[in-house]
């Protein structure tokens, strides 16, 4: 097999995986996040939130990506990629 072919397979895997989820957790909450796609800075913002006042245009309370998925599931693609 071809090294495309092998990606893409992999690829359909985890998408069909990601959508099977909810079924088996007997929940309609998933959240994908696509961490490679991500810096630092913004993939711990999203994934921890932050609170009014931590940072300079922190207008609000920010609720972060667990707290979102309460009784769901996340699902962290490409995390071995993360900046």
């Amino acid at each position: 097999m071809s090294k495309r072919f092998t990606a893409a397979l992999k690829n359909w895997r985890k998408l069909h995986l990601m959508r099977a989820l909810p079924a088996i957790l007997t929940t309609a909450i998933l959240i994908q996040v696509n961490c490679g796609a991500l810096t630092d800075n913004l993939l711990e913002n999203k994934l921890f939130g932050h609170v009014k006042g931590a940072f300079t245009d922190a207008h609000q309370n920010k609720a972060d990506i667990f707290e979102k998925a309460f009784h769901g599931a996340v699902f962290l693609d490409q995390s071995a990629t993360a900046a």
